[in-house]
């Protein structure tokens, strides 16, 4: 239980839960498209041979002919509108430590937007200069800005330029938070026992899942990977397969905190994308975790009618062997 439950959290916090707190043979290029997943075809048979919908998400390990992994990728989805005002929306899955790289294609990409709705869970009036260098006093915050020296990753609130023109605060102070929280008639003690059930059935299906596949991470690889010779790339593969493998269940977080760190913010974020769409902004990104994606498709299409035109894929970890 204990060891299953620290692989849930560190992958969780690197990428797939994680939250920007102020306090065949691959392509060889950096970044794929692929058309976007097909709606599953229904069968005039039975129902037990129509087959599901292909489950949309914005991250996936790439890997070679011999399943050899080759690089952790983030997703963009690019909708269209189809009434109403001209416009478009990209949602741009984020993970809040990758390759250097990685974070300056996003910032030359980020200026061709009129306008860039970020996550960042901050105070109200709170300056965006010099993110990174805050040390923060935040758990989650904490191990994100010890990861990079580990893993020989940058840091994502060290790597953007949140102070571009183009850039719009999209997302809930802790104020905020706080409150939507309260407004459901929730305190600490109750969350803190919704939280434990969550990941008590997070365990049982990822461990069914590894049992699957046939792939466990024990202690000894971990402590393999310490002594690696190459330790970061060694850390980074077994995080990025733990991260992959949570890709099927969802956000990975449980009903509970999927409430709260994926439902409520993409709320306020959605409130914001509506106001720019009805002032005429026409070119709009949302950057915010890989995790809230797959929501924000669903409210894209479903709430604003808009068409999820195409997938694309963007190397965030270099994942071969040096």
């Amino acid at each position: 239980m204990i060891k299953d439950f620290r692989w849930i959290a560190l992958a969780t916090i690197l990428a797939w839960a994680g939250s920007a707190l102020a306090d065949g043979p691959a392509p060889s290029s950096a970044t794929s498209k692929a058309k976007s997943p097909p709606p599953a075809a229904k069968s005039s048979d039975s129902k037990s041979s129509e087959k599901p919908a292909e489950k949309l998400t914005f991250m996936r390990v790439r890997r070679d002919a011999h399943e050899h992994p080759l690089a952790l990728e983030i997703a963009t989805g690019h909708y269209v509108s189809t009434q109403g005002k001209p416009v478009t929306v990209d949602l741009i899955g984020a993970i809040h430590i990758g390759d250097a790289d990685y974070y300056r294609r996003l910032n030359q990409r980020f200026r061709t937007y009129d306008k860039v709705l970020f996550e960042l869970v901050m105070p109200e009036g709170q300056s965006l200069k010099g993110l990174g260098d805050h040390r923060s006093t935040h758990p989650v915050g904490m191990l994100q800005q010890s990861l990079p020296g580990i893993l020989d990753l940058d840091y994502q609130l060290k790597a953007i330029d949140y102070t571009a023109k183009n850039f719009k605060h999209a997302d809930l102070s802790p104020d905020q938070m706080a409150e939507a929280i309260r407004k459901r008639g929730d305190n600490g003690a109750s969350i803190g026992i919704k939280v434990f059930f969550d990941i008590l059935k997070q365990v049982n299906q990822q461990s069914e899942a590894r049992a699957k596949k046939g792939a466990d991470f024990s202690e000894l690889q971990l402590l393999s990977a310490m002594f690696d010779p190459n330790r970061p790339l060694a850390l980074k593969k077994m995080f990025a397969e733990q991260m992959d493998l949570m890709g099927g269940f969802g956000t990975g977080l449980g009903a509970t905190l999927d409430t709260i760190l994926v439902q409520d913010r993409n709320t306020a974020a959605m409130k914001v994308l509506k106001k720019e769409i009805d002032n005429g902004t026409r070119k709009i990104a949302i950057f915010y975790g890989a995790a809230h994606m797959p929501d924000f498709d669903r409210r894209l299409t479903e709430e604003l009618k808009l068409k999820r035109e195409s997938i694309s894929w963007d190397s965030a970890w270099d994942l071969r062997d040096k």
